[in-house]
């Protein structure tokens, strides 16, 4: 169970986050259509009830993803080998924040930044896929 909430976190986060800008940018062409909002607003609460059970799922059970173990030479070292966690957890916690309050509806330097940690979180995500293939590809 605890794998499958960690899974559902992971895979989860990304696909409600683009559902999310989808629905912001949608937003004054929906709101004409009564039930609609609620009905999409409720969807988004269950979808990101499974990021916030997986994320602390995550943090308690860490032990099922093996840890690195860090040198503790400088803090530039540090902090580039726990980069991706780092990313992740800003990036979740911030959507979250984007999620309770709507502050889509505050500010549009709110949506800026959502995009830009999506931007961080997509292309990260990218440059590990691609370092493993590229691994994969030089041991062959």
């Amino acid at each position: 169970m605890k794998r499958f909430f960690i899974s559902m976190y992971k895979n989860t986060a990304v696909t409600g986050s683009i559902l999310m800008i989808v629905y912001c940018i949608l937003y004054p062409y929906l709101s004409s259509i009564p039930y609609l909002i609620s009905a999409i607003r409720i969807m988004f609460i269950l979808l990101w009830l499974f990021v916030i059970v997986g994320i602390i799922c995550n943090y308690l059970f860490s032990y099922i993803h093996p840890k690195e173990k860090i040198l503790k030479d400088s803090f530039i070292k540090t902090f580039y080998l726990k980069s991706y966690q780092i990313i992740v957890q800003a990036y979740c916690y911030y959507f979250i924040v984007y999620m309770i309050f709507f502050l889509d509806r505050k500010s549009v330097l709110f949506n800026y930044l959502m995009l830009l940690l999506l931007g961080l979180f997509l292309g990260y995500k990218a440059a590990i896929k691609a370092e493993q293939y590229k691994d994969k590809r030089k041991n062959k």
